[in-house]
């Protein structure tokens, strides 16, 4: 992964766009410390990018991924040929996968035929696209892209092994899913967020995170072990690898990378607060990541550029630690992290609703927190000295793919959506809105 460039010079606004202070309250910041997809549609060309730009192929890592360090706190007649494992392509393969030995009877027991089928649906459409490749219609490439699309997007919640990944070379550069994202041809022939969802889904799989639950890692406390009870409290497994978040850029995070609860961006090293809005550096190098979600604070979000504001002190006329590290990122250029969280909905199931909040809204994820990209951290203004409150100016940094927000390339998927619907209902005794019955 290319290391944070340096930080653009941006023209410093006299002051934010939307009006002078306002007032300000005392509270402290709330937030600062598988199925296919049916009635998908043609794909829709982006306005500003393409899948085939130049700029945006050079932002991917190419195998091996540069993965951040992971501890506890710290029928087609080629099937058979899929099974046939060579190492004409092991460079860069994750040691795990290149030991496994599938002559021994008990990998060979361990191989189930269902999921099998599925790992090789995705690579006879790739091989399929491939033979007719510079022959085919528009129409029928749009279905292709849709299959291999919603095949992404089950195979992201499907429970696979060691040994069924290694039996279909999943993971191997010249025949799994490599082939969508890992060269330049595989970013002209395919769609950014299939590319976007291979890669994510690799990293995944590479890092021998094979548990497609979404809150894998996190334990789940039922009141004095009564399973019946409605009201449940969430904290990480101690024994499930954690990554740090402590690093600046994505460093393997992909674009619309999507996560339930902030505890499971805790969890994959997103972001390091387990409830606070923002995280950073304590040696003065800057904020890490920062959370956009509901609060009173004079928040704007327009997309590649957001107006957020560092958290209020307690009247001393003193900043907090939050918002300090906002202003070092202003000084040092290092990139944030910028994650969008869903709007609140009420128990009643509905959300606020006005023609501006429709507008702020619109970026945001339906559900959960997702990871829209780098942005780096360009104005500071300062809005009330007494309660030490600033607001801070972002700016998405270029090169990057578009936010993932809306159309085919939203996130969360609605396999994602599904799923944690069904978790909230019957592992968390929750209703769809997010309350407990």
């Amino acid at each position: 992964m290319p290391g944070p460039s340096k930080r653009r010079q941006q023209p410093v606004d006299k002051f934010h766009p939307y009006g002078g202070t306002a007032s300000s309250p005392k509270n402290k910041k709330q937030g600062s410390s598988g199925p296919s997809e049916a009635g998908v549609g043609p794909i829709q060309p982006s306005t500003t990018y393409s899948h085939g730009q130049a700029s945006i192929i050079s932002a991917f890592p190419r195998i091996p991924k540069i993965s951040r360090k992971r501890g506890v706190v710290q029928t087609r007649d080629d099937l058979a040929e899929l099974s046939d494992f060579s190492d004409n392509s092991s460079d860069g393969l994750p040691q795990w996968y290149l030991d496994i030995d599938l002559s021994k009877p008990s990998t060979q027991t361990s191989i189930r035929r269902t999921t099998t089928i599925e790992l090789r649906r995705i690579i006879i459409l790739m091989n399929d696209f491939d033979d007719r490749y510079g022959n085919i219609s528009p129409y029928d490439c749009d279905d292709f892209f849709n299959k291999i699309r919603s095949q992404l997007h089950c195979l992201t919640l499907m429970t696979v092994n060691s040994a069924e990944l290694k039996q279909v070379r999943t993971l191997d550069r010249d025949r799994g899913l490599p082939r969508l994202f890992d060269s330049s041809e595989a970013k002209e022939k395919y769609p950014w967020d299939i590319v976007l969802d291979a890669q994510e889904l690799y990293n995944k799989w590479a890092d021998q995170q094979l548990d497609p639950y979404l809150l894998a890692g996190i334990q789940i406390n039922y009141p004095e072990g009564d399973r019946s009870r409605t009201r449940v409290s969430m904290e990480l497994d101690k024994s499930y690898p954690r990554t740090s978040a402590r690093f600046f850029g994505d460093d393997g995070l992909v674009n619309g990378q999507w996560f339930p609860t902030q505890l499971c961006a805790l969890r994959d090293g997103a972001h390091g607060a387990l409830q606070g809005g923002i995280y950073g550096s304590s040696e003065g190098e800057g904020a890490y990541s920062v959370v956009m979600k509901d609060s009173h604070y004079e928040d704007r979000d327009d997309g590649d550029v957001v107006w957020y504001c560092g958290t209020d002190s307690a009247g001393n006329f003193k900043i907090t630690a939050d918002t300090q590290y906002l202003r070092d990122s202003v000084r040092t250029g290092n990139p944030v992290r910028l994650l969008r969280g869903s709007q609140k909905i009420t128990k009643k199931g509905k959300k606020q609703s006005t023609p501006e909040l429709d507008e702020q809204h619109k970026y945001r994820p339906e559900m959960g927190l997702r990871y829209d990209g780098l942005y780096d951290v360009v104005q500071e203004r300062e809005l009330d000295s007494a309660i030490g409150k600033w607001i801070f100016k972002l700016v998405r940094r270029e090169g990057q793919h578009p936010i993932r927000w809306e159309g085919l390339e939203a996130r969360p998927t609605q396999n994602e959506l599904k799923e944690w619907k069904r978790i909230k209902e019957v592992d968390l005794r929750q209703n769809e809105y997010g309350y407990t019955e």
